[in-house]
């Protein structure tokens, strides 16, 4: 990429914002489905209008997607965290399900996540960085005692690591280095 080229799309994208917030609002969408024990697939889509037409690319693709206008089939670091979230849910539905002798023939988790771009691009300090709101939505084939299905899909919630660490938070402590040197933040920039 030529230098500076990234720096001119945030430039232009800030400057878009400022001149009409509701540019602002993102969302991320990922699907996560059951593909045979506890492997998952997911397909990612932050484009708008979102639809899952495109499965994700067969290489991962991590990184902002800025210089394509969020049309690139990779997945930017935000849809991983959601995708995270979904397939914890769809391995521990599988999981509990085999411990309640229920076979699910298929489970699906669709996970968006809602994002103010104002907060993430500095245009705001009030603004929350990451994701204001995820939501997720299961859906699961199974023939079975309904009250069981209950049970496994609580059971499923309830003991999601993932979940907890989205619903409660935790403590995170990074550390740097600079050309093999450790690095102390000491910059505020509140």
């Amino acid at each position: 990429m030529d230098k500076g080229k990234l720096a001119t799309i945030l430039k232009n994208t800030k400057t878009a914002i400022i001149k009409d917030p509701s540019k602002a609002k993102a969302v991320y969408r990922v699907r996560v489905e059951s593909a045979g024990g506890v492997k998952s697939v997911v397909t990612a889509q932050s484009s708008n209008p979102m639809t899952f037409d495109e499965a994700a690319g067969p290489n991962l693709g991590l990184g902002c997607s800025l210089e394509h206008d969020g049309h690139e089939v990779g997945m930017v670091p935000g849809e991983m965290y959601l995708a995270s979230i979904g397939s914890c849910l769809v391995t521990g539905i599988k999981v509990f399900a085999d411990t309640k002798g229920l076979e699910i023939e298929k489970a699906t988790v669709d996970v968006t996540g809602f994002a103010d771009l104002k907060g993430v691009l500095g245009i705001d300090q009030s603004v929350r960085i990451g994701y204001e709101k995820v939501e997720y939505k299961v859906a699961i084939l199974c023939d079975g005692e309904l009250d069981k299905i209950e049970e496994l899909i609580a059971t499923a919630d309830k003991y999601s690591p993932i979940l907890d660490l989205a619903r409660k938070g935790t403590d995170v402590v990074g550390s740097y280095y600079v050309n093999g040197k450790a690095m102390e933040l000491t910059q505020n920039l509140t």
